[in-house]
């Protein structure tokens, strides 16, 4: 089974981490772990992008530091080449880190190398599609987290997903109602 990420950019308090940030990681493992266990996840997919993108990348690479080596693996989908170049040098070297010493894999959906923004939006389509479920940090906003949201539920292929609601900390799955195709059923996760 393969789980992708989506999520907000910024996430408050990462260096040093904060409680808030530390509670996301957390939450992560826990997911990822359960999902692991219960459905065979054995492939995560992080689109490389600042905020819960890199929480979630790390949260792997510390499942497989930590017992799960060899079991889950961590694929880096990148909108373009160059894609990172304005963000900060912290958060250039820390990209560099995860790509070139915790994941499995690094793609580049798009061999553009200008910024374009319909780029970013490929990258989450390639995601979806290349994904049995989505772990998703959103917290309603409008931004790419909504777009992939909103295509995904109203895609026929819409993939279950476990969403995370970053202000309670609440995580509930999503799926497609089975008897009611067009309503969504909202569950807690445990």
């Amino acid at each position: 089974m393969r789980v992708c990420f989506s999520g907000h950019r910024k996430v408050e308090g990462r260096y040093p981490p904060s409680l808030k940030w530390n509670g996301i990681f957390s939450l992560v493992v826990g997911i990822c772990q359960h999902l692991f266990m219960t459905r065979g996840a054995t492939e995560f997919i992080s689109g490389g992008a600042l905020g819960f993108d890199t929480i979630a990348a790390r949260a792997i690479i510390w499942m497989k530091n930590n017992g799960y080596r060899g079991k889950v693996f961590l694929t880096m989908a990148l909108p373009f080449p160059g894609y990172n170049k304005v963000w900060p040098h912290g958060s250039i070297a820390e990209m560099e880190s995860i790509c070139n010493n915790g994941a499995d894999r690094v793609l580049y959906v798009s061999q553009q190398t200008a910024y374009h923004p319909g780029l970013l939006q490929i990258r989450n389509v390639w995601m979806k599609d290349n994904s049995d479920t989505a772990i998703i940090l959103w917290d309603g906003s409008k931004g790419g987290t909504f777009n992939f949201r909103t295509s995904h539920i109203a895609d026929t292929r819409c993939i279950p997903h476990v969403w995370i609601k970053p202000a309670t900390m609440e995580v509930v799955w999503v799926e497609h109602n089975h008897d009611n195709p067009g309503q969504l059923l909202y569950v807690p996760f445990n």
